[in-house]
């Protein structure tokens, strides 16, 4: 838990991130279409002959549970020859061992989510976005694909855990009769036992209630669990993100930033965020210290900081263990984000609270 963070300075920003989604994907580099003519349509697995999705789908199991056992070399050797690219031998291997180490700390019980077939028609190289799903389904998911003139595969397995529970996201390609891996993705799926459409609805409520903060921060909860990797996310995603959006640029949520006063001392709080450990979520408070980067000078900033914000948002206890004050000693600095900066937790006050909507 993170109360075993609390004792201790944070070390440099750069040293303390984390890496919210652990991936590893052959994703489109085009950052625009390209001209060629590309007809696209997704179709359930179901839809295909009953081999052919079975094979599918142990297919996408196997590499679950060949990742889960953390044997990372037979992962690299499913993969399709577009994705087995030698130079980037050392960075896939990373990335899987950190999916991994994610998948480790959940459950075992594993379950099917989605299976779906993208039947692409011509564009070899061309990028383009295909909706899997019905348009009432809110699990739907939007794809990014360049696979022109081959069809691809993308099938997810949810894996319990707590507070976490995790969404795996297999893109495979039809290769000499078999199913290989183009890209893998493990992400968190549910928070608290909650997922993404949970967070959305709570922070509607908030919305309504003029409560921008807590509302911007649900909103990043419910925008890391839309999450499925670089070209694979929940279509509820999409419309998470403009409320996020919404919510960033109101009047109320700047007005929330800006200068807090607190014991006599003025900070200069630059912005919220979230970040994620192996065992939570925390909120964090980006703000210049006016007394500069000195480890007894930020103890004492966040012991102030700490009550502040247990005043002004008591709901904030309820989502998260702990909040992080990241110090900068300037704003330019805070701007940028490219110099050190330090984090120091505390600890939430109040009990641990489960999902209250």
């Amino acid at each position: 838990m993170l109360r075993s963070l609390a004792v201790a300075l944070a070390l440099s920003l750069a040293a303390c991130s984390t890496d919210d989604d652990a991936s590893k994907e052959a994703a489109p580099d085009a950052s625009t279409p390209q001209p060629d003519a590309i007809a696209v349509a997704c179709a359930p697995a179901s839809k295909l002959d009953s081999k052919v999705r079975d094979d599918l789908n142990a297919a996408a199991l196997e590499v679950f549970g060949t990742l889960r056992k953390g044997d990372i070399d037979a992962v690299w050797d499913s993969l399709h020859p577009q994705a087995q690219r030698d130079d980037q031998r050392d960075a896939f291997k990373e990335a899987l061992e950190s999916m991994h180490r994610r998948l480790r700390s959940g459950g075992e019980k594993t379950a099917l989510a989605h299976s779906y077939v993208v039947d692409v028609q011509g564009g070899v190289t061309a990028l383009t976005r295909v909706q899997c799903g019905e348009e009432n389904d809110p699990q739907r998911l939007a794809l990014l694909t360049n696979a022109g003139n081959e069809n691809v595969a993308v099938v997810t397995l949810l894996s319990g855990g707590d507070p976490f529970g995790f969404a795996t996201t297999v893109q495979l390609r039809r290769h000499k009769g078999a199913w290989k891996v183009l890209g893998v993705h493990v992400g968190l799926a549910t928070y608290r036992g909650s997922d993404a459409s949970d967070y959305e609805s709570l922070a509607d409520a908030y919305v309504s209630q003029r409560r921008v903060v807590e509302a911007y921060l649900v909103l990043g909860i419910a925008d890391k669990l839309a999450q499925r990797g670089g070209s694979v996310r929940l279509h509820r995603g999409l419309d998470i993100a403009e409320k996020l959006d919404a919510v960033t640029n109101s009047r109320e949520f700047q007005q929330a930033l800006g200068v807090w006063e607190v014991g006599g001392r003025r900070y200069d709080v630059q912005g919220f965020s979230i970040t994620a450990t192996q065992s939570d979520l925390s909120f964090v408070v980006e703000y210049v210290t006016p007394t500069g980067l000195i480890k007894e000078a930020l103890e004492s900033e966040a012991d102030a900081l700490v009550g502040y914000v247990n005043m002004q948002y008591p709901e904030l206890a309820k989502r998260f263990d702990a909040v992080v004050f990241e110090a900068y000693d300037s704003e330019s600095a805070a701007t940028k984000g490219e110099v050190q900066a330090f984090r120091t937790p505390r600890v939430f006050d109040g009990d641990d609270a489960e999902f209250a909507g």
